[in-house]
């Protein structure tokens, strides 16, 4: 259900019912400095790039927040409305040539100020956060390749100087394929999350599915996929938004077996 209200407190103003000469006008500035480097050295495969950026803005209105039993409502206030956002990120590559493969780390930080009005009181947020990560991909032999992604993040949102506890997710993928035989190829994929609902109360959820194909020919290929193995029912994780935490519980699709033919012209 949705719900639309007009608040008296809105800037948008029906400009049928002003005088001549109104001053209900406003300008909002921003300024922002960034800088980013990159380097590449093609004959030692080596390559990698990073970027930062500070930026301000200005606005002479902030939201507001009011809540109205099950329902919150956003509308607009006359204050000021000063921000700031600092963004950095980095990443790092290198080929693997003796298993024709890759491999890559990467990491990000950012920090956000903004500031609103609940329930007529003045509320200043910071959200931050950080992540890193990396991933490495080969095909060490004809018949067997690999890849694999490892990511690692932590948030906190502090309002009015008070700081709600870190939570942090990890996230790893892992992709296997073996193809014994020119028409034959079999693959099997697994994933694991591990979510930090509160302070030191983690949610693991591991999923896996396997995959066989057979080309007949150039243009029929048979196949046979097996999704979530596990039969794993549900998904948890927490974020957070400008005011609060938000928890979400998601229903996952049993497990399933997928039997399909694929023509091409």
């Amino acid at each position: 259900m949705n719900l639309n209200l007009i608040h008296p407190g809105l800037i948008m103003t029906n400009y049928r019912t002003l005088k001549a000469g109104t001053e209900q006008f406003y300008n909002s500035s921003s300024q922002n400095v960034s800088a980013s480097v990159s380097y590449k050295h093609t004959r030692h495969g080596l390559f990698a790039n990073g970027m930062v950026m500070h930026s301000w803005t200005h606005v002479p209105y902030t939201m507001a927040q009011q809540l109205y039993g099950d329902y919150v409502v956003y509308s607009y206030a006359d204050a000021k409305n000063d921000g700031k956002m600092l963004m950095a990120m980095g990443n790092i590559g290198k080929t693997i040539d003796f298993m024709r493969g890759s491999c890559n780390v990467n990491g990000s930080f950012s920090r956000n100020e903004s500031h609103l009005f609940s329930q007529s009181k003045a509320v200043n947020s910071v959200s931050t956060g950080w992540s890193v990560g990396g991933k490495i991909s080969g095909s060490p032999c004809r018949w067997f390749s690999f890849d694999y992604r490892i990511d690692y993040s932590d948030s906190r949102l502090t309002m009015n100087g008070q700081s709600e506890s870190w939570l942090s997710t990890m996230e790893n993928e892992l992709s296997l394929t073996s193809i014994p035989h020119r028409k034959w190829q079999w693959t099997v994929s697994g994933e694991h999350y591990r979510n930090e609902l509160t302070k030191n109360n983690y949610k693991n959820i591991v999923l896996l599915d396997t995959k066989l194909t057979y080309q007949l020919n150039k243009k029929i290929e048979f196949a046979a996929s097996l999704t979530n193995i596990l039969d794993r029912r549900s998904y948890n994780y927490t974020t957070y938004s400008e005011l609060s935490s938000f928890e979400s519980q998601r229903q996952l699709r049993g497990r399933q077996l997928l039997l399909s033919i694929t023509l091409r012209k």
